[in-house]
């Protein structure tokens, strides 16, 4: 259930972060970066949680 929430508190934070980048079309270039790097973090916490489930199911 936590990875779900984070799942979806993830794709909330994305869309917004892609709103603001139509907005800030001057720092395009930095924002993408961004961008990238917050995908990856999200990507790295996401499977995570996702092996403190598991681990606990298997207990």
């Amino acid at each position: 259930m936590r990875a779900f929430f984070f799942t979806v508190l993830a794709l909330w934070l994305i869309a917004g972060f892609i709103s603001a980048l139509r907005i800030n079309k001057d720092i395009k270039i930095a924002s993408l970066a961004a961008f990238g790097i917050i995908a990856t973090h999200l990507t790295y916490g996401i499977a995570f949680l996702k092996g403190l489930t598991l681990k606990d199911l298997q207990r």
